[in-house]
């Protein structure tokens, strides 16, 4: 079971950050920091949306995948998209519109990550 959750919160983990890392060049991140700032939302949002992702389909009675990725994934970016914003006040990041931001890197992530 261990070697089960390893791989599954790893897996996720180093998909997200690659394809977010990605989306996040695409979108005029340029700078190493900022690109580390993508890596540490990452880390703070994603392992809580697998596991409740996780939970979900243990306890909830009729699990339904889609609607409970879609709640799941719509408070990661709005928690994304927050955080963005609070360093994109500081005129040293060059984060321009993190709401699109969030919501591309995350779109990308999660729709790629259906495909695996």
């Amino acid at each position: 079971m261990a070697a089960y959750l390893i791989c599954m919160f790893g897996g996720s983990l180093a998909l997200t950050v690659a394809i977010e890392l990605a989306v996040a060049f695409l979108l005029g991140m340029r700078t190493g920091r900022d690109l580390f700032l993508v890596v540490l939302v990452n880390l703070l949002t994603n392992p809580p949306a697998v596991l409740c992702n996780w939970l979900c389909s243990l306890y909830l009675p009729g699990y339904r995948a889609l609607p409970v990725q879609i709640v799941i994934e719509a408070a990661v970016v709005a928690t994304e998209a927050l955080i963005y914003h609070i360093f994109a006040a500081d005129r040293r990041w060059t984060i321009r519109r993190p709401g699109r931001l969030s919501l591309v890197c995350n779109g990308c992530s999660w729709l790629l990550g259906l495909l695996f």
